[in-house]
């Protein structure tokens, strides 16, 4: 039985969830995007593909990406890869969210979109990443978006913050 499926506009593939926590990915797997790791397709919590790489999260908070590196998208920093709260992928950019409030984003940065800004690397509930922008929501509700803001992308509405 399926929990849930994970694919995005920049992937050509998907990854499903089951219900008993094991996963697996369909597609496009010209740089092994959809081939998840042993030992990395059972107690899985989360998954998110980005545009040739994937990154799942497990149970335990262990994480993992695969697929295409070429911007260091699929190298998740030490420290980075265990007690995870959430990933989010974009093309080429990978941001990751601790359970302790802490964050992180790598990868392609041609518009500062892994830049995360002064005073909004603590405390933090969610990190969203787009094709070269990210956005930050802490705990207290606050949020920034950072990177290209060519289209108002990054730009949060007045009295949205």
């Amino acid at each position: 039985m399926v929990d849930n499926i994970f694919t995005n506009n920049w992937s050509n593939h998907a990854c499903i969830l089951f219900t008993d926590k094991t996963a697996k990915c369909v597609g496009n797997n010209d740089y092994n995007q959809s081939t998840i790791p042993q030992g990395f397709d059972q107690n899985v919590r989360s998954i998110s593909t980005g545009g040739r790489h994937t990154c799942v999260t497990l149970t335990n908070g262990n994480s993992k990406c695969f697929g295409n590196n070429s911007y260091g998208q699929s190298t998740i920093p030490q420290g980075f890869d265990q007690n995870v709260k959430s990933i989010s992928t974009a093309e080429n950019t990978t941001c990751v969210t601790l359970k302790n409030g802490k964050g992180i984003c790598f990868g392609n940065d041609t518009s500062d979109q892994t830049k995360i800004p002064d005073g909004f690397n603590t405390n933090i509930k969610s990190i969203i990443t787009g094709g070269k922008h990210s956005c930050i929501i802490l705990n207290n509700a606050n949020a920034t978006c950072f990177g290209s803001n060519n289209y108002n992308q990054a730009t949060i509405p007045t009295g949205a913050d």
